[in-house]
């Protein structure tokens, strides 16, 4: 219920980006939106900042979600889930009386993108410490709240954004966070109470090991992928020719990212965690490049989007199992949140480039060499996670011989 509200408005987000560029455009709802001197100059400046707006919101989820692994250790799940809701509900409120797009980065980018953080890494860790044997399963069924709240969520935001307007939508949004992040955080807390504030030492060991640099370069290489895969959607409709059913692609999106959480978790508690990180990394990079990139056509934008969904689906599902595999479940929060953090400077980095899509577009020129660079960083951070089994035995044998030493 918590990844429903909290998650779900990330993946949601392009069809607030759909109706900035089109409706809002058209109305003038706000102020500063047909800012230039001619037609282009003002196409420009509004997919710059209604692409900042996405990239904010990201990356301070990412980022957010140091602090917010650290404070579900030192103050509880429950305590950080509850924070998160409440600074999510004020950016999203404060956001429906806002009637300048820069300001909108800040309200709906900067403001709600630390309450999906407080709000979404307690829930997206807490089956971890309750489930062994069916680790990926449980966080796959417990993040698939996302997949549900796309396909829930997607279709009603869309029809009170056209026919009630862009305040209403954010009352709407405002209040069924509210109601079901309450909720949901009463009912989160660890199967065993560790609280308490990292020690220095935990940091120094942390930064130290081969496997946590190995999963925030993966972290960093696959936030990129897929920031520019999902931010620059609206625009891949546009260059299909399916503009006005951007959602219709999200639909089906959300319907993937549901079952990849189901399947992919239950696959990977039999196959195992940490190899199928890299896995679900390299089938996205090398589709990407294979079928997506020379292609602009509608059929494959719609197979990129269930193949991204699947994808993206198991890596969810997998990731805390493979950490509490390798690190354990004390701290798992902390060390979740570490991972994570290292997608902010790749999604804040994104930008030019989601940008630069866009320009691209309205220019008519080619896009394939981005979506080529989006699929180069899959691919990449598939290879590195593909690492992962062989640190993860050496990181074995080294602490079993160190064991033998101690002992004799």
């Amino acid at each position: 219920m918590a990844c429903f509200v909290s998650l779900s408005t990330l993946v949601t987000y392009p069809i607030y980006e759909s109706y900035y560029i089109s409706t809002a455009q058209a109305t003038g709802q706000l102020e500063d939106i047909n800012k230039g001197e001619d037609q282009l100059e003002r196409r420009n400046y509004l997919s710059t900042y209604v692409v900042l707006v996405g990239t904010l919101m990201s990356g301070f989820a990412g980022l957010g979600s140091l602090g917010a692994g650290i404070a579900s250790d030192v103050f509880g799940l429950r305590v950080c889930a509850l924070a998160g809701t409440m600074v999510l509900c004020i950016g999203l409120l404060a956001s429906s009386f806002i009637d300048k797009l820069w300001a909108l980065c800040i309200t709906q980018g900067v403001v709600s993108g630390i309450g999906i953080a407080l709000l979404a890494l307690p829930a997206y860790t807490a089956p971890a410490h309750w489930f062994e044997r069916h680790r990926a399963l449980s966080t796959g069924t417990a993040v698939a709240g996302t997949g549900l709240g796309v396909l829930a969520l997607t279709p009603a935001y869309r029809a009170i954004l056209r026919h009630r307007g862009l305040a209403v939508c954010l009352y709407v949004q405002t209040i069924v966070t509210l109601v079901l992040g309450i909720t949901s955080s009463m009912g989160l807390r660890a199967r065993v109470d560790q609280r308490g504030r990292p020690s220095k030492m935990h940091w120094r060991k942390v930064f130290k090991d081969l496997r946590i640099l190995a999963l925030m370069l993966m972290a960093f290489f696959a936030a990129a992928a897929r920031f520019a895969q999902l931010l620059c959607l609206p625009a891949f409709a546009y260059a299909a020719g399916i503009e006005n059913d951007a959602a219709g692609v999200l639909y089906a999106m959300g319907a993937a990212l549901l079952v990849g959480m189901l399947l992919g978790g239950a696959a990977a508690d039999k196959s195992g965690y940490i190899a199928g990180i890299g896995l679900s990394e390299l089938i996205l990079g090398l589709f990407t490049l294979v079928l997506y990139t020379p292609s602009v056509s509608v059929a494959p934008l719609y197979v990129f989007a269930v193949v991204f969904g699947l994808t993206t689906g198991t890596l969810a599902a997998v990731l805390p199992a493979a950490i509490a595999q390798m690190f354990g479940t004390q701290r798992i929060a902390t060390t979740t949140g570490i991972i994570l953090a290292a997608c902010a400077p790749a999604l804040l980095a994104t930008t030019p480039a989601a940008v630069k899509f866009i320009h691209l577009l309205d220019s008519g020129e080619s896009i394939a060499w981005l979506s080529a660079i989006s699929g180069v960083f899959s691919v990449l951070a598939g290879f590195i996670g593909m690492l992962l089994p062989v640190l993860q035995r050496r990181y074995i044998k080294a602490f079993t011989k160190r064991e033998s030493d101690i002992v004799w």
